[in-house]
């Protein structure tokens, strides 16, 4: 799995550092011990950005067609496509509750609310985390 934007932290949409955020991922246990978390930061070109992806993979030793990418970001899909990539997209689920720049506005405001928006997981991680 993929964190972009992963040399961002502090910022309103990445309020986390790379190393939080994969251990928030890590700890969903999605995929138990197979789940291999890696960053890959922005590039503001496109094809720079899927040389980048093409490079993680290989480094990684898979190849493109061993690999999907999941999302809803049309730029991302139109990317990963372009370099041999299948792309699910998942569709947006409850968008309203579950939209992650709302989720941490309400963590900005010391809302408890944001908890049962995010994994169980997720919440024990960060209240350790914030401590």
């Amino acid at each position: 799995m993929g964190i972009g934007s992963s040399q961002e932290s502090g910022t309103e949409n990445n309020p986390w550092d790379y190393e939080t955020r994969k251990k928030m991922v890590e700890n969903l246990d999605l995929r138990g011990d197979s789940l291999k978390v890696v960053a890959i930061p922005d590039v503001f070109n496109d094809e720079k950005w899927g040389d980048l992806i093409m490079e993680v993979i290989k480094n990684n030793g898979y190849e493109a067609s061993e690999v999907v990418g999941v999302g809803n970001n049309d730029w991302t899909n139109r990317i990963f496509r372009s370099i041999g990539i299948e792309v699910y997209e998942t569709g947006l689920y409850q968008r309203d509750e579950l939209e992650g720049i709302k989720i941490r506005e309400l963590m900005k405001n010391n809302s408890d609310s944001w908890k049962v928006r995010v994994p169980e997981s997720v919440v024990k991680y960060l209240e350790k985390y914030e401590k």
